[in-house]
Formats: C-alpha cells, sequence, structure tokens
C-alpha cells in the first residue's frame, strides 16, 4: 500500500511513486521501497534534505538519495559525488553482519498463527527476496565498500516488508 499523499513521477515510461520519505514501484502485487533511479527529475527536494556543495555546484542529500540542481527548474537525482564516496571509504566501518544479524534486530511476530517450520521457511524466502531486490547479502558483505550503509538499509526494508506480505508483524 503506498503511503497517503504520495506523489506519481514516470522515468522512461514506468512509475515511481514517492511518500512518506521513501520511493515505491510495484512489486509482486504491491508496493516496496527502492532507490530511485539516477537521472529522475522531481520539481521538489524532499523535506528534510540537506545541502552540500562539491566542485563549487550545490548537491542535495536525502535519505542516501542525491540530488543537483536543474536549470529548467526541478532536480535531478544523481550518483554521490566522489567526495562523498571517499569520505565513506575513509570512515570506520562496522563490521560486517553475520548472515542471521539483520533478522536477529527485527522482532518477528506472525499474526496468522504459523507454525515454527512454518515461521522459519518465510524467513528464509524473506531474505531470498530482499538479497535479490536490495543486491546486497548479509553474509557477503564487505564492511570496507561506502555502498553497504545503503545496501543493508534497502535490506532490512525489503526484509521487512516481505515478512508483512507473509502475514508477520515486524517491529
Amino acid at each position: 500500500m503506498l503511503p497517503r499523499g504520495y506523489v506519481t513521477y514516470h522515468y522512461h515510461g514506468d512509475p515511481w511513486y514517492f511518500g512518506g520519505g521513501g520511493w515505491y514501484r510495484p512489486w509482486r502485487g504491491g508496493y516496496a521501497t527502492f532507490y530511485p533511479p539516477v537521472g529522475l527529475c522531481v520539481p521538489l527536494l524532499p523535506f528534510g534534505a540537506t545541502a552540500f556543495h562539491y566542485g563549487g555546484a550545490p548537491y542535495y542529500c536525502y535519505e542516501d538519495v542525491y540530488y543537483t540542481s536543474v536549470t529548467t527548474g526541478g532536480y535531478r537525482v544523481v550518483d554521490p559525488p566522489p567526495q562523498r564516496e571517499a569520505e565513506a571509504a575513509i570512515r570506520p566501518a562496522p563490521t560486517a553482519p553475520a548472515a542471521g544479524a539483520a533478522l536477529d534486530a527485527l522482532l518477528i511476530m506472525p499474526r496468522k498463527g504459523q507454525s515454527e517450520a512454518r515461521m522459519v521457511a518465510d524467513r528464509e524466502e524473506a531474505q531470498r527476496t530482499a538479497m535479490e531486490r536490495s543486491g546486497y547479502d548479509p553474509a557477503r558483505a564487505d564492511a570496507a565498500d561506502p555502498g553497504t550503509p545503503r545496501a543493508r538499509r534497502a535490506y532490512l526494508r525489503a526484509l521487512r516488508e516481505g515478512l508483512e506480505d507473509l502475514g508477520y508483524s515486524v517491529k
């Protein structure tokens, strides 16, 4: 379900929805959060975006999505500037989580009386789907990769959504 007050944008003919601070795409009969594609243009920045300069040009960032202003008005989604990537590589990164660490961080409660065996199977399915959608595998994460925190957040969002779709309450 899309958040109340969402806005629809189109990029190369595909719909992208922004609402509640996140970007959404259709997924398995519903909607799931994704990062927007580089090149997508929006008329306004998300509330709470921070501004900084790189190479004399203004950049804006909100939830690890970077924007630059467009001469025709509005803002374009862009890759992070090299300075931001270099800073992330220099910062000490946390060690990669163990394979089950992402699940340990979530409180998962069955809403439909699922058995223990069903819960294990559902968690495995949700993990596979989250890895496919985010491109992040907790067991193979590279803590030195500056994209790791963003990918981990995408994985956890996808994991939460997958479990909720399968009938669990996730906190």
